[in-house]
């Protein structure tokens, strides 16, 4: 059992343990609001910030692979 003076080691970890949580949930309560912040900032500008943003694809991974091979193949790379 915990007692108030000379706390043993299982308790100074319950009560480091404890404070830890505490700063925890606390940093979850600030970027929630930070968060909600932004999202009503967004409201205000008439923007969605749940619209599915698309870019046109251009270029595919294998073709980057073997572009980037292409290129580096003519040169040696040495580790020292």
């Amino acid at each position: 059992m915990c007692g108030a003076a000379g706390l043993p080691q299982s308790c100074m970890s319950e009560v480091e343990n404890s404070a830890a949580l505490e700063e925890a949930v606390q940093d979850v309560h600030i970027l929630k609001k930070v968060r909600l912040e932004k999202l009503d900032e967004l409201k205000v500008k008439h923007e969605n910030p749940y619209e599915i943003t698309k870019y046109p694809v251009d270029a595919h991974n294998a073709e980057l692979k073997a572009a980037f091979e292409k290129e580096h193949e003519k040169k040696k790379i040495t580790w020292k």
